[in-house]
């Protein structure tokens, strides 16, 4: 699977290193929309990421685990994920992701 959405003819990474994703921006909501739909197509066993692909398994997961957390997302079929492969990816720290993230993941704190 791909982490980038085709918008009207535009192609849009998933993700912006300058912009912060919140429940009501477009970029989320097509992201949601698209992720929605294709869960509600397809089950997967397993799901494999790179790098910001990494980032969006990890983000997945959590959505999946616990849609009530995510406005929107509403997949159709019951996903039965049984394993993962993360490789150089990322736990975004921003306030929507960490709401997702809440209950599914534990992570240490950010010390710079």
């Amino acid at each position: 699977m791909l982490n980038i959405f085709v918008l009207h003819g535009f192609v849009m990474p998933w993700w912006l290193l300058c912009q912060t994703l919140e429940v009501g921006d477009s970029r989320w909501e097509v992201v949601v929309s698209w992720w929605s739909t294709e869960l509600s197509e397809r089950q997967y066993d397993g799901i494999i990421g790179l790098s910001q692909g990494s980032a969006m398994a990890v983000l997945l997961l959590s959505m999946v685990n616990h849609p009530e957390r995510v406005p929107g997302f509403s997949p159709a079929k019951k996903q039965d994920i049984k394993f993962g492969i993360f490789c150089s990816g990322v736990l975004f720290r921003t306030l929507l992701f960490m709401r997702i993230y809440m209950g599914s993941l534990i992570y240490p704190p950010c010390t710079l």
